[in-house]
């Protein structure tokens, strides 16, 4: 449903290309960029946080599936179904259960087709990309600094989240750059955004909800911090308020 939109990716970059704004955004591809079902890869380090279980097989687009459920063990996670093709372990489908057990997501395949060779062509975007498009290339910025640094500490996060990425860059519409931190215990992963207010613009005040994805934004030491991710309310909270500003150059 809503508009067409094509994503091609590759070894270096993700170009989005959406036709209904003429717009395309190429941006740099990050390190273990995650399938858009989430697959964890290190069950071990995930053991003390999650419980796994195998209830059955399915069918999902028409091929066999092991249905697998991934449930949280404490209040700061949200717990997931995958549902694996049988025949290649590629995963099919994947629901995200809240804190109370309901889905607030669905991800999955409504037709698949497995074959040993792709040619190029069919790789090729669709779109006819042209006159009064507007393009969009993200760049880190020229001094991206490095976890520890531009005076933002983490106090104690919930249990098995940690810091995974830091970068800072300009994003579109904002006139500062953006210092952008990712945690994650493994499975969930949770966005940190911190930037000068400028005036006129409208931040997030409090806590916000949609779906699976919760967010929390907060004012502190003249900086806007807002915490995004498709964990519970709780958790992005919790995420805010371990995150302090130290003026001490580390």
């Amino acid at each position: 449903n809503g508009p067409a939109r094509q994503i091609v990716r590759d070894d270096q970059e993700i170009t989005c290309i959406l036709p209904d704004r003429k717009l395309v955004v190429v941006e740099k591809r990050r390190p273990h960029l995650p399938f858009p079902i989430i697959v964890p890869i290190d069950t071990a380090r995930l053991r003390p946080y999650y419980v796994f279980q195998m209830f059955g097989h399915h069918r999902v687009a028409g091929h066999a599936a092991q249905a697998i459920a991934i449930l949280p063990r404490d209040r700061y996670r949200y717990g997931y179904y995958l549902y694996m093709d049988v025949a290649t372990g590629l995963p099919l489908e994947s629901v995200v259960l809240n804190e109370h057990g309901r889905r607030v997501e669905q991800i999955l395949f409504t037709s698949l087709k497995v074959v040993d060779h792709i040619p190029l062509r069919e790789l090729e975007p669709e779109s006819v990309v042209g006159k009064g498009f507007t393009f969009y290339r993200q760049e880190d910025d020229k001094n991206p600094g490095v976890p520890g640094t531009n005076h933002w500490v983490l106090g104690p996060l919930p249990a098995g989240f940690a810091q995974i990425m830091y970068t800072r860059r300009r994003l579109p519409g904002s006139r500062n750059p953006v210092q952008h931190l990712v945690l994650s215990d493994g499975l969930a992963s949770i966005s940190v955004y911190i930037e000068k207010p400028v005036d006129g613009k409208e931040f997030l005040r409090g806590a916000l909800h949609m779906g699976a994805v919760n967010a929390y934004g907060r004012m502190t030491d003249g900086y806007q911090v807002t915490v995004v991710g498709e964990v519970p309310e709780v958790t992005v909270r919790a995420v805010s308020d371990a995150l302090r500003y130290d003026s001490v150059e580390k």
